[in-house]
C-alpha cells in the first residue's frame, strides 16, 4: 500500500497547525474627534481643526500616532510656548492632539471631502495596534469632522 498521499496530508497539516500556534497580535481601536465645530483659515481664531485620537488597546512606551491626509497638512500647537510647527501631510507624533489646516490655492475650490487616516503604532516592533480614518466635510462655515 502506497502511503505517500497520507504522508503528504500529514505534512501539510503539521505545517498549517505550526503556523497557527503563535499568539495573535494585540489589537486596539482608535476613533478621531474634534472639539471645534468647523474650521476655515479665513474665519478662525485657531490654527486648525483639532483632531483628538481616542485609543483603547495595548500600551507601549514608544507608542506613536501616524497621521496622513491627501489635502492640507497637520500642525503642532502645543505648550508651553504654543508655537505653530508645520508637520506636513504624513507625520508621526507622540502628542495625542494635532491640528489639520489648509491654505486654499483658489478659495472656493477646496475639495468637498478630505480623508484623514490615523494609525497607532509601535516603531520598535512595527506593530500597528489600531487604524481608522475620518472624513472632514466642507460646509458653509468651513471643514468639520463628518459622520
Amino acid at each position: 500500500m502506497d502511503r505517500s498521499p497520507v504522508l503528504a496530508v500529514l505534512i501539510i497539516a503539521a505545517i498549517l497547525f505550526t503556523g497557527c500556534t503563535g499568539a495573535p497580535a494585540q489589537k486596539g481601536t482608535v476613533a478621531i474627534s474634534s472639539t471645534i465645530p468647523a474650521y476655515s483659515p479665513e474665519m478662525s481664531s485657531t490654527v486648525g481643526l483639532d483632531l483628538v485620537p481616542h485609543y483603547a488597546g495595548p500600551v507601549s512606551e514608544s507608542l506613536q500616532y501616524h497621521w496622513t491626509t491627501g489635502y492640507g497638512s497637520f500642525v503642532d500647537w502645543s505648550g508651553p510656548y504654543y508655537r505653530v510647527i508645520n508637520l506636513g501631510n504624513n507625520t508621526f507624533t507622540r502628542d495625542q492632539t494635532v491640528y489639520w489646516t489648509y491654505l486654499p490655492a483658489v478659495p472656493g475650490e477646496e475639495p468637498a471631502r478630505v480623508v484623514v487616516t490615523l494609525s497607532v503604532e509601535d516603531p520598535k516592533t512595527g506593530n500597528v495596534f489600531a487604524k481608522n480614518e475620518t472624513v472632514l466635510v466642507r460646509g458653509d462655515t468651513g471643514y468639520r469632522v463628518g459622520v
